[in-house]
């Protein structure tokens, strides 16, 4: 499990990092939510969205490996 409470372009940026070290399961959060789709972008070459919470701007997107 990693856990990482970084703005969306810091996630984006250390992406090789967290996908070499995650086994499973991410639970990313920080993000803006006009940056969400970004993230997801990213981080779809290799994980899925399995649930995003949405609180006023800021959303927490939880992801498994595919």
């Amino acid at each position: 499990l990693v856990v990482a409470n970084i703005i969306a372009d810091v996630l984006i940026f250390i992406y090789k990092d967290i996908e070499k070290v995650s086994k499973n399961r991410l639970i990313l959060s920080g993000i803006i939510d006009k940056y969400k789709d970004k993230v997801i972008e990213k981080y779809s070459k290799n994980f899925k969205v399995v649930d995003s919470i949405e609180k006023n701007e800021w959303v927490t997107l939880i992801l498994e490996r595919v």
